[in-house]
């Protein structure tokens, strides 16, 4: 069902086109079980593609690796270091139309930029908390790299609004604009990150349990953009809603009742991580990749998982029984017209959560790559194709 309202058309979707789930099917594996040379991959933490189909893989510790189409390894990009042209400890890939590679160099505090011709370029780190995974670096069409950042926080310990998502650079590091979370997300989403909340990769350690506003920038310089309180975003052309046709489309689809925040996990996160006064239940989704082709794949929230701690920790914090997010699930697919396509399982090989604790994935219509890890724990990146029976 689709209808206008204002300068917003809103798409309802009461059940998926495809009746069945999708299946990611394997098309390439890069790396290798013991080969002495740079083929074997040891603890990837970042991966993207570039517009032949080189794939691009930070392997932590060791640098920057390219990977032709079929797999073959083809060449360093950077090395492990802190000097010109070097990284340490990556986070996040991104490929530019003309083949350069931008790093988000965490370890060294800057974004590099490298070249195709060797040449490279670092950028100082932006004031504020990085971004990480799919949400970190984000070239445009035209060549411009945008840098997510959580912005520093007002004194009242708190994120400023207007809310500053997006920094612009262009390929020689030279300042192209900024991008800020539209305003209208605030009314209906008003809980902001809190400094006091901060914890090593999370601007907002909160964020699993309450409802945030969650945004994910297209390589076309479009935006999705929602209020995980309910199933539903919005979707911005390039230019906002102030540009040419000046039209937002909003989806929206029936699901079951949100995900309950479970009494065991929420007494573990009270004692263990200091989390008190969250909600009964967790927010409708984690996370919104744009695919690139208009597509939006949107990760919901799923219910926790247990472990079981090591002998060790347990006789040293008395608990016999651990909660985590959890890395099983399936996505939801969603087309350029709003229409929901329907429900992607992950495969057993790769853990995905939508957040910064666990590796990312890299969407481009109907490819997927994944960092994966087989029985013996060894490192792949594998392209996985989706496949509607």
């Amino acid at each position: 069902m689709r209808f206008v309202l204002g300068d917003t058309a809103v798409v309802e979707n009461l059940a998926p086109v495809h009746g069945s789930p999708g299946r990611l099917e394997v098309v390439t594996r890069y790396g290798a079980l013991n080969d002495p040379g740079p083929t074997t991959l040891v603890n990837v933490m970042a991966v993207t593609t570039g517009p032949d189909g080189s794939v691009y893989v930070y392997d932590n510790e060791e640098g920057i690796k390219r990977f032709d189409r079929g797999g073959e390894f083809s060449g360093w990009v950077a090395r492990e270091g802190a000097g010109p042209g070097e990284v340490r400890y990556t986070t996040s890939l991104a490929v530019g139309p003309n083949g350069e590679v931008a790093a988000l160099d965490l370890g060294n505090r800057r974004v590099m930029i490298i070249q195709p011709t060797g040449h490279s370029k670092g950028i100082r780190m932006p004031d504020g908390h990085p971004r990480y995974h799919e949400d970190a670096l984000q070239y445009e069409e035209n060549g411009v790299l945008r840098v997510g950042i959580n912005p520093v926080f007002t004194p009242e310990g708190t994120e400023p609004t207007p809310r500053l998502a997006y920094l612009g650079f262009t390929p020689d590091g030279a300042v192209a604009g900024s991008l800020f979370v539209p305003g209208r997300i605030w009314d209906r989403c008003p809980i902001r990150a809190e400094r006091r909340h901060r914890v090593g990769y999370w601007d907002d350690e909160r964020e699993p349990f309450i409802a945030k506003a969650v945004w994910a920038l297209g390589p076309d310089g479009s935006l999705a953009i929602g209020c995980p309180d309910r199933y539903e975003f919005d979707l911005q052309g390039p230019d906002g809603p102030d540009g040419p046709d000046g039209s937002v489309l909003r989806v929206r689809w029936s699901r079951a009742e949100r995900v309950p925040l479970e009494p065991e996990y929420r007494e573990y996160l009270a004692k263990w991580a200091g989390l008190t006064g969250l909600p009964d239940e967790r927010p409708a989704y984690a996370r919104l990749i744009v695919a690139g082709d208009g597509r939006v794949w949107v990760w919901p929230n799923q219910p926790a998982e247990t472990w079981t701690p090591s002998r060790d920790l347990q006789a040293r914090t008395g608990a016999t029984v651990g909660w985590r997010l959890s890395t099983r699930g399936a996505f939801e697919v969603f087309d350029e017209h709003g229409r929901w396509l329907g429900t992607v399982p992950v495969p057993n090989e790769f853990a995905y959560s939508g957040f910064p604790t666990e590796r990312p994935v890299m969407i481009r219509g109907d490819t997927l790559w994944a960092i994966t890890r087989d029985s013996l724990e060894v490192n792949y990146v594998t392209r996985f194709l989706l496949r509607w029976d």
